[in-house]
């Protein structure tokens, strides 16, 4: 496919992007009281209940120390809980607690509230649309799957 999109269009949208990204991530900690990459750990341990401080630093793209800063603080919240492994004592894995499940419902409950009242604003063409092309920001940014990692 021709390039027909020039470097100033492509950089403002990345811009606009930006900028509402940080907004909505601000907004959800400022409401929430939980970081993007919080809530991010905190959808994981939903689809990987058990996953191990590893596994997590690699589908998170930190080091191990971070991850072990954050479910000490996530810990702390009453959100997250660690047990060791069991046939290796060595391996602690990572679960989301009830009150977890309920912050993750509370910040997506919003969320869709938020976006729903917006609908009115869209065609449910250009909708539809947009929210395809949000499910296939990985692609056009060139982002490694991780998902990938853990079987």
């Amino acid at each position: 496919m021709n390039n027909t999109i020039d470097r100033q269009t492509v950089d403002a949208a990345l811009f606009a992007f930006l900028k509402s990204i940080y907004l909505f991530e601000k907004r959800e900690f400022d409401l929430f009281g939980i970081a993007w990459d919080e809530v991010y750990l905190l959808q994981l341990l939903v689809r990987y209940p058990g996953i191990c401080i590893t596994q997590l630093s690699d589908k998170l793209c930190v080091k191990k120390f971070v991850i072990s800063r954050m479910l000490t603080r996530l810990e702390k919240a009453g959100l997250t809980s660690r047990e060791s492994g069991h046939t290796d004592k060595r391996i602690v894995n990572i679960y989301i607690t009830k009150a977890g499940k309920s912050k993750l419902e509370d910040i997506e409950a919003y969320n869709y509230k938020t976006v729903c009242a917006q609908f009115d604003k869209l065609s449910e063409n250009s909708l539809r649309t947009l929210l395809h092309s949000i499910s296939n920001l990985d692609e056009l940014l060139n982002l490694t799957d991780t998902e990938t990692i853990i079987e």
